[in-house]
């Protein structure tokens, strides 16, 4: 007998014995279409959907009981190879839900924390531990911009946590000059006057076109804030500085950025490499004056290049 075979939108004419039964010809839909039989569903014209399982002989039963001569046979159903993709989809989804539900746990976890109870802004604005006020620098370009990244300074978690924690209120914090502070032998990072009544960070790149990574700006401001209790750069000074860049890390959950900074290298730009007690080497923080970080105002004009002062300021530390 004759009769034709519907999939997809594919049609197609068969020839088999009138005495087939379903289960062989379900078996032959499925080498043509990878579909098995328990995912089959075999609709005829005018006979509607068959169901082994209703029929009086079920799977034994003849295809000339099932489709006339010249009939037509329409297989719908969804192949191995689709269901497969199905499952890896559900486990891929389960997983992303998985990861979704411990990420706000650990939110959840954090929150509880008296440290971030609040928001950022209004605990700045709380706090009497705090910069008091953030000015940019009048004659520089993109001069909302820079207060912009300021204030971020300023109402960083981990800053003013620390800020809280060592009862430190800053006058005022506002930017350095690149211009006016880069020379052949010394590019000043930042500078803290008179033990916190004003501190000075460097916050764009040198020709002004843009700004500094956010990550390293956060080190020179733990530097410049560790001179708030030491002038000079001795063991108390380089334990407190190790100990806030640490400390601005671990007391903003959301903050942890990277690894530990205190002994790592620090390939910044103009600083050439070292450790960061190398790195570090300016005048100190004088009362009534400026310290700077990344050169030494009073070896300036002697010549030489920062790699040889960092080194022999290594070498006076280790023999202190």
């Amino acid at each position: 007998m004759k009769f034709s075979v519907s999939h997809r939108g594919t049609t197609r004419e068969v020839e088999v014995s009138a005495d087939l039964e379903l289960r062989q010809f379900q078996r032959l839909v499925e080498e043509e279409t990878g579909i098995g039989p328990d995912f089959q569903k075999l609709l005829v014209a005018r006979g509607g959907l068959i169901k082994a399982n209703k029929l009086e002989r079920g799977e034994e039963t003849p295809m000339r009981e099932l489709v006339k001569e010249g009939g037509k046979i329409t297989v719908v159903g969804t192949s191995m190879q689709q269901i497969q993709g199905l499952r890896e989809a559900e486990v891929a989804d389960a997983q992303r839900k998985e990861k979704l539900n411990k990420r706000l746990a650990n939110m959840a976890r954090y929150g509880r924390r008296p440290a971030i109870a609040r928001d950022s802004t209004q605990l700045a604005a709380q706090s009497k531990y705090t910069f008091e006020r953030v000015e940019p620098l009048d004659f520089l370009p993109r001069r909302e911009e820079a207060r912009a990244m300021l204030l971020r300074i300023k109402n960083d978690r981990g800053v003013q946590a620390v800020m809280e924690r060592y009862k430190w209120r800053v006058g005022l914090l506002t930017e350095l000059d690149p211009a006016l502070n880069t020379t052949h032998a010394s590019r000043k990072l930042g500078q803290n006057r008179n033990k916190g009544q004003v501190i000075e960070i460097r916050i764009r790149t040198d020709d002004y076109g843009g700004w500094c990574d956010y990550k390293e700006i956060i080190k020179v401001v733990c530097h410049e804030l560790a001179h708030n209790e030491y002038s000079e750069h001795d063991r108390d000074f380089w334990n407190l500085c190790n100990k806030l860049e640490q400390e601005v890390k671990n007391l903003d959950p959301f903050g942890h950025r990277g690894n530990r900074i205190g002994d790592e290298v620090y390939n910044g730009p103009g600083l050439g490499e070292g450790r960061a007690e190398e790195l570090h080497c300016d005048e100190g923080g004088f009362v009534g004056g400026t310290h700077i970080l990344g050169g030494d105002s009073s070896t300036a004009d002697e010549g030489g290049n920062i790699r040889d002062k960092l080194r022999k300021a290594a070498e006076r530390r280790r023999e202190d």
